[in-house]
């Protein structure tokens, strides 16, 4: 295994399907909430954006993500646990990235504090 430094953000994401697989489903329907939220209500997500403008990313860029994630989670979601290769391709891809690992911060955050995915979610994400 290369170092954590070298590693691109699907590496890291398939790493981590594979230490923890039985964490990924509960991640996903996490991943699957917020997704929603956002897509639910795209008015709040701009208003959000205005009120704390981010200059690498627009509403609508967030948007655009939580449709792909809903996409890919609507193709693949009961195969992603079992198949780290399929999750971190479909969802830490490219710009994604930054939604997915967002959403893996959130999520782990809610996890106490000696949870095993919450400390490898953040000695790879955060």
């Amino acid at each position: 295994m290369q170092p954590l430094s070298n590693m691109h953000n699907v590496q890291r994401a398939k790493l981590l399907c594979s230490l923890i697989p039985e964490e990924i489903p509960a991640f996903l329907e996490a991943l699957q909430t917020y997704a929603s939220q956002i897509t639910r209500d795209p008015q709040a997500v701009r208003a959000s954006f205005e009120q704390n403008p981010n200059p690498i990313l627009g509403a609508g860029d967030w948007i655009a993500m939580a449709e792909e994630v809903q996409e890919a989670l609507g193709k693949h979601r009961q195969q992603m646990p079992a198949k780290s290769a399929l999750f971190a391709d479909q969802l830490f891809d490219g710009l994604l990235a930054l939604f997915t690992a967002h959403c893996i911060n959130e999520y782990s955050a809610t996890l106490p504090a000696d949870n095993k995915f919450r400390q490898a979610a953040t000695l790879l994400f955060y």
